[in-house]
């Protein structure tokens, strides 16, 4: 769909760094839930 597409997008724009420590952090906040 378009939304995939645009975080896609997104995800070629941001440095490695920054989405590793989001993911991370998804997944530590859907464990604590």
């Amino acid at each position: 769909g378009v939304k995939n597409w645009a975080f896609l997008r997104l995800v070629e724009l941001l440095p490695p760094d920054y989405l590793l420590d989001r993911f991370a952090h998804a997944c530590l906040s859907r464990k604590l839930d």
